[in-house]
C-alpha cells in the first residue's frame, strides 16, 4: 500500500479511531492497583497516542507529499539519480522515454486534446548524474501540421525534500497549463518536471567539490538532453526555470549562472542565502569563497548583473517575505525582477498552486522562439 495512498490514510484513521474505543473500553477493567494494571494503562495510552500521531503524519505527508514512497521516506531509495561513465565523444542517448501517461481533463484526453506527460530518464553527459523525472507536452504539439514547430520549455524543479511526481498530482502544472490555454492566459509550453535534489542528497543544485555535480546537471545536462528528444526554442529566450522553496532558490541560481542557457526564472517562496545544514552536508570544502558565489545575495551586490527576467512570489505571512522584497531591490539592469506578493499564503502547495496560473500568464509574456523552420 503506497505512503501517499487515501486507503493507507483511511487505515490509520480507522486504527487510531479503534484504540480509543478499545481503550475506552478497556478502563474500567485496568483501573485495579497493582503494576500490570498501570502498565496496561500506560501501554493503551501510548498506543493511542502513537496512531493519532502516525495518522496525522500520514494525512499531513499525503498532502504536502514530503515523502511519496516508502523507500524515500526510509532513505533507501537508491534508483533515481546514479552515477555512470559517459564516454566523450559517444553518441549517448541523454533522455529517454521510459512510458507515457495520458493527460484526463475534461472528459477528453487525447495527446491532440490535452496533451502528454512522457516518463523520462535523463543522462548527464557532463556531470556523470542521471535522474528519473516528467515531461508535459502541450496538445499544441501533437497538432496536425505543427511536426516541426518549436516550443518554449519551463524547467519545473521541485523542493527538498520532494518528488517530481507532486508538480502533476499537487502542482497540477498539466492541468493549469490547458486552463491558461483555455481562457488565452498562457502559451503552449513543455514542462520539463524534475527534483531540485540528485543523488538523493539536498545539494542546494550545487556543484559539490568530491561529490554531485547537481548545478552542471540542472544547467547543463538538462536542457541538452531534453533539447536531443524535443522540438524546443533554440535558444535562452525560450528557457526559463521554475521552482518552489529549495527548488526556487535553485531556479534563480541556475538562471543567473547560465543566462545563456534561461532567459527567465520564477522562484516561488524561495530563498537566496547559500545555506549548509545537516540535510546538505558539507557544499563548499569549506571555501569562504565558493559559498559567496552560491549566495545570491552576494552576486547581486559583487558580480555583474545577469541579462535574465525573474518572478518572485511571496506572501506577507511568509518567512520570506521581507527578504524577497530585499533581493528585488538589489536588481539592476540588464537583470529585471517582478514580485507577485499576496496577503496570505504559506509555504505549502495549498499556496503555489494559487500562484501557478500567474507564473504562466508572465512566462507567456517573456518565453519567445526567436527562430521555427
Amino acid at each position: 500500500m503506497g505512503l501517499t495512498a487515501k486507503k493507507f490514510v483511511l487505515l490509520l484513521i480507522l486504527i487510531a479511531i479503534g484504540l480509543i474505543v478499545l481503550t475506552v473500553w478497556l478502563w474500567p477493567r485496568l483501573a485495579r492497583r497493582g503494576p500490570a494494571m498501570v502498565a496496561g494503562r500506560v501501554g493503551m495510552l501510548v498506543a493511542c497516542q502513537l496512531a493519532i500521531v502516525s495518522a496525522f503524519a500520514a494525512a499531513v505527508n499525503a498532502d504536502f507529499m514530503f515523502y511519496t514512497s516508502w523507500s524515500d521516506l526510509l532513505g533507501t531509495q537508491h534508483d533515481t539519480a546514479k552515477i555512470s561513465q559517459v564516454t566523450a565523444g559517444a553518441k549517448a542517448r541523454h533522455l529517454v522515454v521510459t512510458g507515457h501517461q495520458a493527460v484526463r481533463y475534461q472528459g477528453k484526453n487525447a495527446p491532440a486534446q490535452t496533451g502528454r506527460i512522457d516518463n523520462v530518464t535523463i543522462r548527464g553527459a557532463v556531470s556523470g548524474l542521471s535522474e528519473t523525472g516528467y515531461v508535459y507536452l502541450p496538445p499544441q504539439y501533437f497538432a496536425h501540421g505543427a511536426e516541426k514547430k518549436r516550443f518554449p520549455v519551463v524547467v519545473q524543479l521541485t523542493g527538498y525534500p520532494g518528488e517530481a511526481v507532486a508538480l502533476i498530482k499537487k502542482m497540477k502544472l498539466p492541468e493549469y497549463q490547458l486552463r491558461g490555454l483555455a481562457a488565452h492566459t498562457a502559451k503552449p509550453m513543455i514542462y520539463v518536471m524534475i527534483r531540485s535534489a540528485t543523488d538523493s542528497r539536498d545539494t542546494e543544485c550545487t556543484d559539490v567539490p568530491g561529490g554531485p555535480h547537481a548545478l552542471q546537471f540542472l544547467s547543463q545536462d538538462v536542457p541538452r538532453a531534453v533539447r536531443e528528444g524535443y522540438r524546443t526554442a533554440p535558444d535562452a529566450a525560450g528557457w526559463a526555470m521554475a521552482g518552489d522553496s529549495t527548488g526556487g532558490y535553485c531556479a534563480l541560481k541556475i538562471a543567473m549562472t547560465s543566462p545563456d542557457r534561461f532567459g527567465s526564472a520564477v522562484a516561488l517562496s524561495a530563498y537566496f542565502h547559500a545555506l549548509q545544514d545537516p540535510t546538505t552536508g558539507s557544499l563548499y570544502d569549506g571555501s569562504r569563497k565558493y559559498r559567496a558565489e552560491n549566495d545570491l545575495v552576494w552576486r547581486l551586490k559583487h558580480l555583474p548583473s545577469p541579462p535574465v527576467q525573474a518572478l518572485l512570489t511571496t506572501s506577507r505571512t511568509e518567512a520570506d517575505y521581507k527578504q524577497t522584497l530585499a533581493f528585488a531591490r538589489l536588481a539592476r539592469q540588464p537583470m529585471g525582477v517582478t514580485t507577485l506578493v499576496r496577503d496570505q499564503g504559506g509555504h505549502n502547495f495549498n499556496t503555489w498552486t494559487q500562484e501557478i496560473p500567474h507564473t504562466m500568464h508572465w512566462l507567456a509574456g517573456r518565453l519567445k522562439v526567436t527562430a521555427q523552420p
